[in-house]
């Protein structure tokens, strides 16, 4: 995406059953400023490569944020890569089929093989799979039927599947499925499957996706959370949801891959004007999260929604006096308002009397460093 649109979750005790207390293990090469897909081979390494206008290139890096190779294609453009698939001899699959405006008829997907490559810079050629969706007759389709956008795919089983991010107006939240052949080739594909996911269209677009082939289970990725399933049939991997987790701190996150069948990884884009993003992150799924709910939010954040103030204090637990500012920011990181905080007692209001409803978010710092991202509804 081109477009910044910047979520936070509420910081409230019962908000969600499970959540996913992510961390930062470390800073994205600095040619990674908009971390799309994200893969990781057999030897623990990870793959990612830039949004649409980027370089064809794909970027390979250690745990540590280290670059070891840089793999351009040759015979292609970055027209819009949103996704990438690995298969486990070596060939990579990136999907060039970003389509924000639901308007492209050159919809691809590259196969590039990332084996025996030498230190630093690569050069090779993409095979590519072009296809169509089988249910789009018109570029672009009315504001009702825009759902030929897609940000994620999985290989599964000499297959690729591609999962659609919902641009319907009105929004009706349904993510369709589809696969086709994972072989070059020209095809038509038709929808197989279909997820509705609850919420605002910004929560609930599905940006990032990943299989696990020894566990069978599929990861979601969207703005705010993840969804994992564990696929009854081998064609409908949207079915049989086992799990729905969500994100403590919330940036531009849309590259997935798994680790384990316990851990999952993702990268998010780095955005200049708010200093915040270009990470990779972990997340631990089983023991160390089971159930448990997020205890003691760091702020309290009340009454959410609200049509009138919203009030902002740290936990009771937190006695320090801390110098924290923020702005009102509308969810497409437009400046709306200054958040008043007094310092002596810990606390802030923020009038939004008269604002037009919808999602906002509030960007504290703390002595002018990014703080949090706290996300307010208004009625």
């Amino acid at each position: 995406m081109k477009y910044l649109i910047l979520l936070a979750v509420f910081h409230f005790q019962n908000l969600f059953s499970q959540s996913l207390n992510e961390s930062i293990i470390s800073n994205l090469p600095a040619v990674l400023n908009e971390s799309s897909g994200l893969e990781r081979d057999e030897q623990g390494n990870f793959w990612s490569h830039n949004d649409s206008g980027g370089e064809p290139e794909l970027y390979h890096f250690s745990e540590d944020g280290t670059l070891l190779h840089t793999l351009k294609i040759s015979n292609a453009e970055n027209i819009d890569w949103e996704d990438i698939t690995l298969a486990s001899n070596g060939r990579m699959f990136i999907g060039d089929f970003g389509n924000n405006g639901n308007d492209r008829e050159d919809l691809k997907i590259l196969i590039v093989n990332i084996n025996n490559l030498s230190p630093g810079f690569n050069l090779r050629n993409a095979s590519t799979i072009n296809f169509s969706y089988a249910e789009q007759t018109a570029f672009p389709p009315n504001n009702n039927k825009k759902n030929f956008d897609a940000e994620a795919m999985v290989y599964k089983n000499d297959s690729i599947f591609i999962f659609t991010k919902n641009r319907t107006q009105p929004f009706d939240g349904k993510c369709y499925q589809y696969y086709l052949p994972a072989i070059p080739g020209n095809y038509q594909i038709n929808r197989s499957d279909t997820l509705f996911i609850a919420g605002a269209d910004v929560e609930s677009r599905v940006v990032g996706a990943d299989f696990d082939s020894i566990t069978n289970k599929l990861a979601l990725l969207t703005s705010t959370k993840v969804l994992i399933f564990q696929p009854n049939t081998s064609n409908t991997l949207l079915s049989n949801t086992s799990t729905i987790r969500s994100f403590i701190d919330i940036t531009q996150k849309e590259g997935i891959c798994w680790g384990d069948s316990c851990k999952l990884y993702f990268s998010d884009e780095y955005v200049e004007a708010l200093n915040v993003g270009g990470k990779l992150y972990n997340a631990e799924l089983c023991a160390a999260l089971g159930n448990k709910k997020v205890e003691n939010p760091e702020f309290v954040i009340y009454p959410n929604p609200s049509n009138e103030t919203i009030f902002i204090k740290l936990n009771k637990s937190v006695s320090e006096k801390r110098n924290i500012t923020g702005e009102l920011l509308t969810s497409n990181g437009e400046f709306v308002k200054i958040m008043q905080w007094n310092i002596t007692e810990n606390k802030g209001h923020v009038n939004t009397q008269n604002l037009p409803k919808g999602l906002y978010l509030l960007h504290l710092k703390e002595n002018g460093m990014n703080l949090k991202f706290l996300k307010v509804l208004i009625n």
